[in-house]
Parts: structure tokens; sequence; C-alpha cells
């Protein structure tokens, strides 16, 4: 049989539909295989619609269809396959984290997956392997005066200098980095080690409201208890005073904890750079 042309199988598409909606305008559906839902035309439902209706052209263009799926599938195969000998290896694992911790200083990050040898069945994760390892040079990304914490996986600094809530979250910026969102059991842990080690008994932390009654928002991270921190709110707080729409951690009998506090007052603040 000579090769179908894309302009005989036009014409036969075309005269398809046009029989198609000439007869269904005058039939129903009795069951005859004359309907066929869309998600399951194919070829085969396509010539058994032609047999139905002793249709040469919806034959002819249901094998065309058949041909088409079956090369399409061999192609898919065979490309998968080539694709699979070119790279016969896993996604590569996230890179570590650098070695080097202070900005303008280098170390080394780096990476691993498992690459297979078989050679009959590239795409069959099977037998002999190998873990291939991929090493960079990266840069620290704590500035000068911060500290890397490992249970926070950033960047932490104690700013003595006593400020308003606006003014420490400016200076925080300047560094490229915000007040400390204690969202995370390490971040309060860390944030409760700095304020100990340096014998401050107020520090601002990220988190302010617009009232007494509104929702506490922040602008780094998750709000903690939501997050999964247990509550770090000491008896009777927040207190809900007036103008006490900004957070701290304060201590009181020895504790640290949760206040609300006046975002206009003046106290030390904890850094974060991410």
């Amino acid at each position: 049989m000579g090769r179908v042309t894309l302009f005989v199988v036009t014409l036969a598409i075309a005269f398809m539909l046009s029989s198609v909606c000439s007869n269904s305008a005058n039939t129903t559906d009795n069951g005859s295989g004359l309907a066929i839902a869309g998600e399951q035309l194919d070829g085969k439902s396509l010539i058994y619609m032609g047999e139905n209706m002793k249709s040469t052209l919806l034959k002819l263009l249901g094998k065309s269809f058949e041909n088409f799926e079956q090369s399409f599938e061999n192609f898919e195969r065979k490309m998968n396959e080539k694709i699979c000998e070119i790279d016969p290896c896993d996604q590569w694992s996230p890179w570590s984290k650098c070695s080097a911790r202070l900005k303008n200083t280098f170390g080394f990050k780096s990476r691993s997956r498992v690459c297979w040898f078989e050679k009959h069945d590239a795409c069959n994760r099977t037998g002999e392997q190998t873990v291939e390892n991929d090493n960079n040079v990266c840069e620290g990304r704590c500035p000068l005066s911060y500290t890397f914490y490992n249970a926070t996986n950033s960047c932490l600094k104690y700013s003595k200098e006593k400020l308003n809530q606006n003014a420490a979250e400016k200076v925080c910026k300047q560094d490229g980095g915000h007040l400390l969102n204690t969202d995370t059991e390490g971040k309060w842990n860390a944030s409760v080690s700095i304020a100990l080690s340096n014998n401050v008994g107020v520090v601002w932390i990220d988190g302010t409201r617009t009232s007494v009654t509104a929702k506490w928002v922040y602008l780094n991270g998750k709000d903690p208890e939501a997050n999964g921190v247990t509550s770090k709110w000491n008896s009777g707080q927040p207190g809900n005073q007036a103008n006490e729409f900004c957070r701290v951690i304060y201590m009181q009998s020895g504790t640290y904890y949760w206040h609300d506090s006046v975002c206009t007052s003046d106290y030390s603040s904890i850094c974060e750079v991410t």
C-alpha cells in the first residue's frame, strides 16, 4: 500500500466528521458502536466504528492511528533507553553545607549520586554500581561578627545597642538579615543561649501585630506555634496592655519567655542572616 499522505488523512478526517455528524443527527445510539467517548478514541475504536458504519475511510484512518501509536511507543521506548545509556545515574543529592562560614572566606561543598554499569538494560537500576562525588568551591555566608549555628542553620548575632523594634530591624537588614524569628525549637534554644551568655534580660525578636487582638505577623519564617514550637509565653502573657504590639524574649525568675512589649521601647536584639 502506498504511503498515506497528510492530505489524504485530512480529507478522511473531514469526511469522517461530516459523516458522523450527519448520521448522529438522525440516529440514536442503541449500542451499535456508533458512539465512542473522546477519551477512548483510538485506532481500534475507529476501525470498530468504521466496520459498524461500513466506512472504508474510518477503517483506513483507524489503521493509520494504530501504526502511529505503535511507532510513537517504540520511539518513546528507544528514547528512554538512549537517555539511560547516556546518563545511567540517579539524580544528584542536595549540596552539603559550605565548609566556610564567614563571608569572604572560601571552602568546599559536595554532592553525590549512584551510577550503574548494567549495559544490556540501561534503564534497569540493578547490578554493579558506584557512588559518584562532585565537589565545588563555595563562599561562607555569615557576615563578620556573626556566628553560624547548626541548630538554626543560619548566622546569628547579638546586638547590644539598645534600639526600638523598628530601628533594630533596620540594623539587621543592613547586614542582609532580619530580627530572629523563634519559629523552631532550635532557634528558641539559640536565642536563650545568646541572651544568657550576654547576661541580658530583654531582647527584641521578630513578631509584630497591629493591635492586641490582631494576629502576630513575621517578616521572616512562620508563626512559631503553628510551626510546632511549644508555647514559650509566660503565665499571663501576652499581657495585651496598650501598644504592646511587638515580641521580645524576657527573663523572669531565671527563665526566658515570650512577652509582648511596647514597640518604641529600647532593647538589645538578635539578628539572623540565612
